[in-house]
């Protein structure tokens, strides 16, 4: 069993229906290594490392892990000698597959029953919300379309820190292309874009709502009328059933989706932590 790093030039060999995956583990903001046996390839890990909040060592969380049984042993394997590397404490994987379950479970996960932090709902879940109806938009709230390049590339790259002061990589390369720019929205101001809300659509009927940025107090006060605008625009372009993946990041994304959508519940998977 041979154990490779996923590049560029292999990674439709390992990541063949994940391509929005793969232009992350491009840009370094996943990690991901592959198995081959006899030649072939045999399975794949990726996962993304965090800054701990308390300041003592880093998080790992795997985002995927598949493959025959010898070759996830190998993937988990040299996943583990390289997250001591990066001062790794402790890895965290949810999953639907009771199989997985119970293989994470024999690698020393303790498993339990948990809530996703992914949220799955539908466009037609925002109709109705009574928080966004009669919301007037100010006029320094614009379409991701209606901005240069070279703005957005500026934002990202001045306030990249900021964005993901909790991940070990940059953001710099963001390119703009990545977000669905007619629902994708901008706060402006005198010194050029201070809020944004971006949104990607996979092309496969799924959008992924991705950074909810405030830069400043003053910006802040702006989130909720790039969401108003950002919903309006989705509810206007997408079917009532296209799906929104909404990933519970942080205790603060938690607070605003429970507000949102209040009731609304992530399916029930098993939630695996290792130290």
């Amino acid at each position: 069993m041979n154990i490779i790093d996923i590049t560029k030039e292999n990674k439709s060999e390992y990541l063949p229906s994940s391509e929005w995956l793969a232009e992350d583990i491009e840009r370094g903001r996943f990690l991901a290594l592959g198995a081959k046996e006899d030649g072939k390839p045999a399975g794949a890990v990726v996962w993304s490392i965090r800054k701990n909040s308390d300041d003592t060592g880093n998080r790992g969380e795997l985002h995927q892990l598949d493959g025959s049984e010898a070759a996830m042993e190998a993937l988990l394997d040299e996943y583990t000698a390289r997250a001591r590397i990066y001062d790794v404490r402790s890895t965290v994987m949810e999953t639907s597959d009771k199989k997985m379950n119970d293989f994470l479970e024999e690698h020393g996960f303790f498993m339990d029953e948990d809530e996703s932090a992914t949220l799955c709902v539908e466009v037609g879940d925002f109709a109705d919300n009574p928080g966004f109806k009669d919301v007037k938009i100010p006029e320094s709230i614009v379409a991701l379309e209606d901005v240069a390049s070279i703005e957005f590339r500026y934002f990202i790259q001045k306030y990249s820190d900021k964005l993901c002061s909790d991940l070990l990589y940059e953001v710099e390369s963001v390119p703009i292309e990545r977000y669905e720019r007619e629902i994708s929205c901008v706060s402006l101001a005198d010194e050029g874009i201070d809020a944004a809300f971006l949104v990607r659509d996979d092309g496969n009927g799924t959008l992924y709502p991705e950074i909810l940025a405030s830069l400043g107090d003053l910006a802040q006060k702006k989130l909720p009328y790039l969401l108003a605008f950002s919903i309006s625009e989705v509810l206007r372009k997408y079917p009532a059933d296209t799906k929104i993946m909404i990933r519970r990041s942080s205790k603060a994304v938690s607070a605003l989706v429970k507000k949102i959508l209040k009731g609304k519940k992530g399916e029930t998977v098993y939630l695996g932590i290792r130290d």
